[in-house]
């Protein structure tokens, strides 16, 4: 009765979800469950990265009871997804430590990224080098969360992104040089040094923040293939 993307479970090697295109998922008939693109199930080591995710529920980490896990979430473009994007979800019986880490988020009326409120508590949430396109807070934290590291974010309602050149006929990628995103990153290159469509990182004096790394000439030239955007609204 609850449609999801992708349920990974590692087995004791890693889990990897890479390059995908998910979206739309069609919302349950059981309203007390929604639908998401990506919940990791069960402790262990997972990377979610460079995903296009639309249209549903995004990402779910469920922190709750797995303890020892380690999320990478990084190099993402997620639009028309949540509320909210990104949902952490603790429990009693297990700490859990997330890295999300460059991507661009589309939701102009919900947080980004929430940890939900549940008794239980989050080891570490790191939150750094993202484009967070809200009109309200950028990172709800509604349960415990040991050590909340977020900086390097650029937060801009709807308006302000669009009038800077991101918009969703270039899959929210910047337009120029002197973008908001170009060059106001931090370094975090012992993970990944590559961006959602493969370019280095940096391509200019520092990290750009968000899911892409800016090139002359733009970086929207190459979304995955038979993507269509819907207009985000309001």
């Amino acid at each position: 009765n609850c449609s999801n993307g992708v349920l990974p479970m590692d087995g004791g090697g890693g889990v990897l979800v890479l390059g995908n295109n998910i979206g739309p998922i069609i919302p349950s008939f059981d309203s007390t469950c929604h639908e998401n693109a990506i919940e990791p199930l069960y402790s262990g080591h997972y990377t979610i990265a460079s995903n296009y995710i639309h249209d549903t529920y995004a990402i779910t980490i469920y922190i709750g009871g797995f303890d020892k896990t380690t999320e990478y979430v990084y190099n993402n473009l997620i639009w028309n997804s949540g509320p909210p994007a990104i949902s952490i979800d603790p429990s009693s019986s297990g700490l859990g430590t997330n890295y999300i880490w460059n991507n661009t988020i589309i939701c102009p009326t919900s947080y980004p990224i929430r940890v939900v409120p549940k008794v239980g508590e989050v080891g570490m949430l790191e939150v750094r080098n993202n484009h967070f396109v809200t009109g309200v807070t950028a990172i709800q934290v509604q349960a415990t969360v040991t050590t909340l590291v977020a900086d390097h974010n650029l937060t801009n309602t709807l308006a302000q992104a669009t009038s800077a050149g991101y918009t969703a006929a270039n899959l929210w990628a910047p337009t120029s040089s002197s973008s908001p995103t170009v060059d106001h990153g931090v370094r975090e290159s012992s993970l990944f040094i590559t961006d959602i469509l493969g370019m280095r990182r940096p391509r200019g004096f520092a990290w750009d923040i968000g899911a892409y790394e800016y090139t002359t000439g733009g970086t929207s030239m190459s979304p995955p293939p038979n993507l269509h955007v819907i207009a985000v609204g309001p």
